[in-house]
């Protein structure tokens, strides 16, 4: 209802002054940021295993390619590709 303008409508500075807008409780907003900080911190340590996982991958697979390190393979699998 505050917008003006033609075919895109626009809200001005001084318009949105004047809206009134809900704020959590001081105990929901400290609730929210402790949720937020689990959840992040969740997330770079997910973030720092992926990271070792890819090293490890990487240094397995430079063993596997110079021979360093070999795989067993059995008969069965061998008939099976």
């Amino acid at each position: 209802m505050l917008a003006s303008g033609g075919v895109q409508k626009n809200l001005s500075g001084t318009s949105l002054k004047t809206l009134l807008l809900p704020l959590p409780s001081k105990a929901e907003q400290d609730k929210i940021v402790c949720f937020i900080k689990s959840v992040s911190e969740k997330i770079a340590l997910t973030e720092h295993k992926k990271v070792r996982l890819i090293a490890t991958k990487k240094a397995l697979m430079q063993d596997l390619l110079t021979g360093k390190a070999r795989v067993q393979v059995s008969a069965r699998e061998l008939a099976e590709a």
